[in-house]
């Protein structure tokens, strides 16, 4: 089976993030507009292990105005990323290139008690904080690779 891309403000329906064993992953954290996307090197990553996932994706793929600006409103943004990050299997947390936004930070703070959360980054004093939380909750630590990562993801899986 291959795997399942659903990218911000696609609509889809909670079969579809089950339709594997897993089932879903959202990939959490900021995106730099100006960098290529971490979560298709992490994607790529985790789909060498052999797993087929669906990948719920908050970033627009096609839905952009003449400006290059993202054509739903803030508020159909958020919605789609509250209900995607409630509704999936796993989530996923990578803040690259010592990048942080507050919705990311947030988000991280809203599920950072969840079994189902994963942690990295590149190494700083923010991420030192992030993971001190994740420490304290789950007796985990962040790693600061996408290869760990994808690891520990295919790890927990696998269990």
């Amino acid at each position: 089976m291959a795997s399942k891309y659903i990218y911000l403000g696609q609509n889809w329906e909670t079969e579809e993030l089950n339709s594997f064993g897993i089932g879903s992953v959202y990939l959490a954290g900021p995106r730099n507009p100006h960098a290529k996307s971490w979560r298709l090197d992490l994607i790529n990553k985790i789909e060498s292990t052999g797993l087929s996932l669906t990948y719920l994706i908050p970033e627009t793929k096609g839905q952009l105005d003449a400006t290059g600006r993202c054509e739903l409103s803030i508020e159909e943004r958020r919605w789609w990323q509250q209900i995607s990050i409630a509704c999936t299997t796993a989530i996923i947390f990578w803040f690259p290139d010592n990048t942080y936004d507050s919705q990311s930070l947030v988000e991280f703070g809203c599920w950072c008690k969840s079994e189902r959360i994963f942690l990295g980054g590149d190494p700083s004093e923010d991420l030192n904080y992030l993971d001190w939380i994740l420490h304290n909750e789950q007796k985990i630590h962040a790693v600061n690779t996408l290869d760990q990562l994808t690891e520990r993801f295919v790890h927990w899986v696998m269990a």
